[in-house]
This record gives C-alpha cells, sequence and structure tokens, in this order.
C-alpha cells in the first residue's frame, strides 16, 4: 500500500525518487549530473532532484521489492510523517549529519 502510494503521488506527480525504489540512470546521464553527492543521509533525493533537469523520460517498473521493517516497527503513517519531516527539514537546508542524528531516532 504505501509504496503503491508513493510511486503514485511522490514519484509520477513529483519525480522524487529514493534509493530504495531502484533507480536505473543512463551512465552518461549520471555523470554529467557529478553522481551522488558525499552525504550522509538524502544522497538519492539530491540526486533525484537534479535528475529533473535532465530531459528524457522516467520509466516507472513495478519488480522491486523493499523492507518494511522501520514502518511495522514505528508505524505506518508516524513513518511517514516522519519522512515528510526529514525532507522538508532537508530542503530547508539542515545538514545531512544533523538529519541522519532525527532519522536514527
Amino acid at each position: 500500500m504505501i509504496a503503491e502510494g508513493s510511486n503514485k503521488i511522490r514519484m509520477r506527480l513529483f519525480h522524487i525518487l529514493y534509493g530504495d525504489q531502484s533507480m536505473f540512470v543512463r551512465r552518461d546521464v549520471f555523470f554529467s549530473l557529478n553522481g551522488y553527492k558525499e552525504m550522509v543521509l538524502f544522497e538519492d533525493f539530491d540526486f533525484s532532484q537534479r535528475l529533473k533537469s535532465v530531459k528524457g523520460k522516467l520509466l516507472f517498473l513495478k519488480t522491486g521489492t523493499t523492507s518494511a521493517r522501520r514502518f511495522l516497527r514505528v508505524g505506518i503513517f508516524r513513518q511517514m510523517l516522519r519522512n515528510w519531516y526529514l525532507v522538508l527539514l532537508y530542503l530547508r537546508g539542515v545538514s545531512d549529519k544533523e538529519l541522519k542524528k532525527r532519522y536514527e531516532k
């Protein structure tokens, strides 16, 4: 349910991708964007933001699976709110090290 919702809303409408969604990018595009930045958290989000500037088509495959452990441990809606909160903090310029501390709480 969570993965399907995030695919339809976050990925398709806002083109925000996370690393656990198995991003596949052509090598030349990856290097033209200088790859992933050295960050302890949000390097995938940062890369997907920069990827928006590239002309081309996004394809969405339905073959990947990821762990739901954190969602099950913390609670689905609570974890979703935490994730959105962290994204907002990132967009406001909070350091990746501070975000990691908050993520691991």
